[in-house]
C-alpha cells in the first residue's frame, strides 16, 4: 500500500489519468495501492482507503479521435454520451465482483479531448443508474490550466454499495446525484397519488420521505432517505426508531418490515 508514493508496479505504461489519480491521492494523503493486472484486463486499477474503508477505482481515459480533432475551429454536434457508453460498460464488468463483496466502486473519468465528453449531460445520457448497480459513483477528473486536480462526483443512488456524500465531501469540488428523475418516476409508479409524509428521525436528524402505496396489509411502504449520510442505522429497515415512527403514522402498512424501492 502506498501513501503519497509512486508504486513500482505502476512506473511503466501509466496513462495520464492514472498519474492524476496518484497525484490526487498523494496531495490528500489518501492511502492507495494498484490492483494486480489480469491477463484479460477484467480487473480495476486501484484500491484506495478513506476513513478505514476501501474503495475500488477503475480509471477510464477518453483519447482524442479524428472526429474530436476535426472539432477544433468547427462547430459540430456531438452525440450526447456516445464516447462514454463503451468505457462505462467495460468498467461495470470490471467492478462487478468488488461490488458483490460489499465494496464501493468508482469509475474515474478523464477526458483528453477538446469535445467535453465529461460534461454532465454526456454522463447522464450514457449512464443508466438503475442498470448499473455495481457502480457506486462516477468521478470526473479535471485539471484546469495545469492547476491541481479537482474532482466532480456523480452518485448512483441505485448502487449496491452507495458512497456517503459526507465522506466524499472533503475531497471533491461538487457532488450530484445522477438519478433524481428516475427516483421520482419510481416513486410515482410505486405510490401513485398517495399522500407524502416527511419524518425527521429523532436520533440522527435524517429526513425520510414516506409514501403509503396502498390499503393496509397489501402493499409495502415506499420510502426515500433525503440525508443518507446522516443515517446511523442503514439500511432504513433496520432502524427501530423509524419503524416505530412510520407505524404510528401509517398503521397496518408495515406488517413485516420496511422495504426500500425495488
Amino acid at each position: 500500500m502506498s501513501q503519497g508514493r509512486t508504486h513500482p508496479a505502476l512506473t511503466v505504461h501509466r496513462t495520464r489519468s492514472e498519474e492524476l489519480v496518484e497525484e490526487f491521492c498523494a496531495r490528500h494523503s489518501i492511502a492507495w495501492r494498484p490492483i494486480k493486472r489480469a491477463p484479460n484486463g477484467q480487473r480495476p486499477d486501484y484500491a484506495i482507503k478513506i476513513e478505514g474503508m476501501w474503495c475500488i477505482l477503475e480509471v477510464k481515459q477518453i483519447e482524442p479521435t479524428d472526429t474530436d480533432n476535426d472539432l477544433v475551429g468547427n462547430l459540430r454536434w456531438i452525440d450526447a454520451g456516445k464516447r462514454l457508453k463503451g468505457p462505462f460498460r467495460s468498467a461495470k464488468h470490471q467492478l462487478r465482483k468488488f461490488s458483490s463483496w460489499g465494496l464501493p466502486t468508482v469509475i474515474c473519468l478523464y477526458d483528453m479531448t477538446v469535445s467535453f465528453h465529461d460534461e454532465s449531460f454526456h454522463i447522464r445520457k450514457a449512464f443508466r443508474p438503475n442498470e448499473n448497480a455495481d457502480v457506486s459513483a462516477i468521478a470526473v477528473l479535471r485539471q484546469p490550466m495545469a492547476s491541481e486536480v479537482i474532482i466532480d462526483l456523480y452518485h448512483n443512488s441505485f448502487a449496491n454499495v452507495p458512497i456517503d456524500p459526507c465522506l466524499a465531501a472533503p475531497f471533491v469540488r461538487r457532488q450530484e446525484f445522477l438519478d433524481i428523475d428516475l427516483l421520482e418516476q419510481r416513486r410515482k409508479r410505486m405510490v401513485g397519488t398517495a399522500t407524502r409524509a416527511i419524518i425527521n428521525c429523532p436520533v440522527c436528524s435524517a429526513q425520510v420521505e414516506v409514501y403509503p402505496p396502498g390499503p393496509p396489509g397489501q402493499a409495502r411502504i415506499g420510502w426515500r432517505v433525503r440525508d443518507s449520510g446522516l443515517c446511523k442505522t442503514p439500511p432504513l429497515g433496520d432502524c427501530p426508531t423509524m419503524r416505530t415512527e412510520i407505524e404510528q403514522r401509517f398503521p397496518g402498512h408495515l406488517p413485516s418490515g420496511l422495504a426500500g424501492p425495488s
